[in-house]
């Protein structure tokens, strides 16, 4: 089984009256914990050794390349290229962009204003515990920095109106009301999903 920050597993070995927990605190445990208790009941069962460390051969090498691809993802690898000077619809009018915005199966996203001691405006979110500053990135997408306790990474928030037929036309005219969360890493199923404006 699995929560926030570990992972147990429970290997029992019938034949021999055996049984192995392990518990691991790592977010990547599936090749330790996968192996750890092979090891340990070869140990214990005084079973022929492999010729292989499955640990340092297999486990390690595939934790370290797991938390590799992990920090370019902190630092924005999955985000698109970024189109410069093309600011957002309401750059002088944040407040457009404030509200909840909340998904039947998600819940809300809520997005608020904060000034800081230089008098500068930044949008922030709040969605459960996760709290950031949203970084204007192109058009009206806006970078989030998720920083789960399982995974930190880089986000791709954009804002827009709803969908009209015949066209855009009057774009600018039309106040934001949706927000939607682009591809975020392993398929995340908040990926694409439109959260709608309950308020401001």
């Amino acid at each position: 089984g699995a929560t926030s920050g570990f992972t147990s597993d429970l290997v029992v070995y019938p034949d021999y009256d055996l049984v192995i927990a392990s518990t691991t605190n790592i977010v990547k445990v599936s090749e330790v914990a996968d192996i750890l208790p092979t090891v340990i009941a070869e140990i214990l069962l005084d079973l022929p050794r492999s010729t292989i460390d499955w640990v340092e051969e297999i486990a390690v090498p595939a934790v370290k390349e797991y938390y590799s691809a992990v920090t370019l993802i902190a630092q924005g690898a999955l985000l698109p290229p970024k189109i410069p000077n093309k600011p957002a619809m309401f750059a002088n009018n944040l407040r457009a962009y404030v509200g909840e915005y909340s998904d039947p199966q998600f819940g809300s996203f809520f997005i608020g204003l904060e000034t800081d001691n230089n008098k500068t405006t930044t949008l922030t979110y709040k969605y459960n515990e996760l709290t950031s500053t949203l970084e204007h990135y192109h058009y009206d997408a806006f970078v989030a920095t998720l920083d789960d306790p399982l995974l930190k990474y880089k986000a791709l928030i954009t804002f827009s109106a709803d969908p009209v037929s015949g066209g855009d036309n009057d774009k600018k005219k039309r106040p934001i009301t949706r927000m939607q969360i682009q591809e975020l890493p392993a398929g995340v199923d908040i990926s694409k999903k439109v959260f709608k404006k309950r308020r401001v």
